[in-house]
């Protein structure tokens, strides 16, 4: 299953990937989407649980999970540093479970 998500209240995207993963119980791959336009955005996500909760009690059977977020409206270097904090978060909470990736990017 492949969730794109725009630039969304990120208090509410819980919620929103929440409804959707509770309706798949067996799912096995799983890519979620996320552009995020505006820096207070990004603050949210910098330490991001990058819905590991959810998952571990929606998804029983996954096996693969991507998460790819594109990055606009920001300089290089505020992306550098973004990029850095996100991706170490994610792999830190994954490590490697479900043959996770994180995939950030600059648009």
């Amino acid at each position: 299953m492949v969730i794109r998500i725009g630039d969304i209240i990120p208090s509410s995207i819980d919620d929103i990937i929440n409804s959707y993963l509770s309706c798949v119980p067996n799912l096995e791959y799983l890519s979620i989407h996320l552009a995020i336009f505006d820096s207070g955005t990004v603050e949210f996500y910098l330490d991001y649980d990058w819905f590991k909760t959810i998952i571990t009690d929606c998804l029983l059977l996954l096996q693969r999970f991507r998460f790819y977020i594109y990055l606009t409206k920001f300089s290089e270097s505020e992306i550098v540093d973004m990029k850095k904090r996100m991706k170490e978060n994610f792999e830190i909470i994954y490590n490697n479970q479900y043959q996770s990736r994180f995939f950030i990017r600059s648009i």
